[in-house]
């Protein structure tokens, strides 16, 4: 029988325990779309994200309440803490985290929660900024190998700001400085990248070794990695932003990398998808071309 025939009729057919039925039943859910998304040859993280994110609200935020979990056996509340983390994973939204954060408490109410439930925890709390919360479970929890979270220095005009704010990474990735990059003016590229991408790095040494594309890309580009780098900050190149949030970049597909967004006064005019090969180049020279970077001129040379 089909995989996926078999995971439908699981989700229709499986018993609900008595009186967590919706969240034994959401959770299932959401485990088959994640199966779904994994085994797909055409997946597309961005449609993923919103899925799960979608699945999420629908079927589990709302009963997802500590007395809710109460009523689920351990090994439905294993699959709800998997469910949660799924969409806390993919969406890096609010919502999601607070419910990891719901089932783990009544996890460790029954002594039951993990040193990986717990590294999850703490990853949800970051990528959402909850930096204190973070910090707490990692000082209650000094043996399950938590890596310090840089130092982060956010000031009350930053917070304030609504969209387009990011983390500057220090030299020694050591600490994490919140601005708000300036937008809208003139010509902008947006290149997202990974520290542990290879197209990643292999773009940014093509680029480099051509030293005019590397002078307009050193005036005009950000380099900007996923909400979760924050995490790894001392893998990053001083200098690098990491997004505060996903709805501070809105139209970016933050995780996959790399791709260039070419911009003229705020508006997207081309974009460019992945590494390496010939044509991208050309791509690049034409992103660059209608955004009034090439050819360059001869004050920028």
């Amino acid at each position: 029988m089909n995989r996926h025939l078999i995971v439908g009729l699981l989700l229709v057919s499986a018993p609900a325990s008595a009186g967590g039925g919706s969240l034994a039943s959401g959770s299932r859910y959401i485990l088959a779309l994640e199966e779904k998304h994994e085994n797909s040859p055409n997946r597309s993280a961005s449609r993923h994200r919103a899925e799960v994110l979608s699945a999420y609200e629908r079927r589990l935020a709302k009963d997802l309440t500590p007395d809710g979990a109460a009523k689920l056996n351990d090994d439905e509340l294993k699959t709800l803490f998997d469910a949660a983390h799924a969409a806390a994973f993919y969406s890096e939204a609010d919502s999601p985290v607070r419910g990891l954060e719901t089932v783990s408490a009544e996890l460790e109410r029954r002594g039951r929660s993990t040193a990986e439930q717990r590294r999850k925890l703490y990853e949800g709390y970051a990528v959402t900024r909850r930096f204190n919360d973070a910090r707490r479970v990692r000082l209650e929890h000094p043996d399950d190998g938590i890596a310090p979270l840089p130092e982060v220095l956010e000031s009350a005009a930053a917070l304030a700001a609504v969209s387009r704010r990011a983390y500057e990474v220090s030299k020694d990735g050591k600490t994490l400085t919140l601005t708000v990059v300036p937008w809208g003016a003139g010509p902008q590229i947006v290149m997202l990248t990974s520290p542990f991408c290879a197209s990643s790095k292999n773009a940014s040494a093509d680029i480099d070794s051509a030293p005019q594309l590397k002078a307009v890309f050193a005036a005009h580009a950000l380099r900007l990695q996923a909400p979760k780098l924050a995490l790894s900050a001392a893998e990053l190149q001083e200098g690098s932003l990491v997004a505060y949030k996903r709805t501070d970049w809105p139209g970016l597909d933050l995780g996959v990398t790399p791709i260039f967004y070419f911009y003229k006064d705020g508006k997207l005019r081309h974009e460019v998808v992945g590494w390496p090969s010939v044509k991208r180049k050309a791509d690049i020279l034409t992103g660059l071309a209608r955004i009034g970077l090439w050819p360059p001129s001869e004050s920028s040379n």
